[in-house]
């Protein structure tokens, strides 16, 4: 998750959580670290307030729903509560929109679905999610709006109400 992208103050925040295999924490730094990174701009050579870090860690980790204990080393997280820590962090930089590219690919079942219920959560909480990916079954279970691509341009922008996994297919590959 690479956050916050700010290139000009007139640019939506945006966090990106990238394929799950390569999360973007520093697996050293304690979940409280890796939140506050990125979120802290008070200069290099400043007094850390770790109790006040702890505490914004934990307050932004009970939005998303996450039991983490703050102190932990993110390297011993798993992907789902890795992932967890990425979206604190991009609630905590006020982002408006986060984008997931791939954020199932790696991961079994019962991770799959605490990452899902993860996106309907923060989507929920009216932060817009947009969901990259190829698992047809995890899109139509929590989207709200399908954009299909094929060959790098969007051909079609369709409802899962309003279409079937086998109908989105056939526009993606092009046999409709």
């Amino acid at each position: 998750m690479r956050v916050p992208v700010q290139a000009h103050p007139a640019t939506a925040r945006v966090a990106q959580a990238q394929d799950s295999a390569e999360p973007a924490l520093f697996p050293e730094l304690t979940v409280a670290e890796n939140i506050a990174l990125g979120l802290e701009r008070e200069g290099l050579w400043r007094r850390v307030d770790w109790k006040k870090r702890r505490e914004r860690a934990s307050a932004l980790l009970a939005e998303v729903g996450a039991r983490i204990d703050v102190d932990a080393e993110a390297g011993e997280l798993t992907m789902p509560e890795q992932q967890l820590v990425e979206i604190a962090r991009a609630i905590g930089a006020k982002s408006r929109v986060v984008i997931m590219d791939e954020p199932t690919a790696a991961l079994g079942v019962k991770e799959s679905r605490m990452v899902l219920d993860l996106i309907r959560r923060v989507r929920d909480k009216g932060l817009p999610v947009i969901f990259i990916s190829h698992n047809m079954p995890h899109v139509f279970d929590v989207a709200d709006r399908i954009h299909i691509a094929r060959l790098g341009k969007r051909v079609a922008v369709v409802s899962p109400r309003e279409i079937s996994m086998a109908d989105a297919v056939a526009i993606m590959t092009g046999a409709v």
